[in-house]
């Protein structure tokens, strides 16, 4: 398993309003799986940056995934 360091915003499960920065550290077999392991948590997620890579809007997350 490898370790992924996300910085995202977003908003926690069920709630209503502003989205704010997060960072969250997952555990997970590649990026994909890590990616969507942050939804168990978050929604509405935009990611900013993985490892300290930053990331554009219009990221592939395979990409990232070294």
């Amino acid at each position: 398993m490898k370790t992924y360091k996300f910085n995202f915003i977003g908003v926690l499960n069920g709630s209503i309003g502003k989205r704010y920065k997060y960072s969250k550290t997952v555990q997970a077999e590649n990026i994909t799986e890590a990616h969507l392991k942050l939804y168990d948590t978050h929604e509405h997620i935009s990611i900013t940056s993985v490892n300290g890579k930053k990331v554009n809007k219009d990221y592939d997350l395979k990409a990232l995934d070294n």
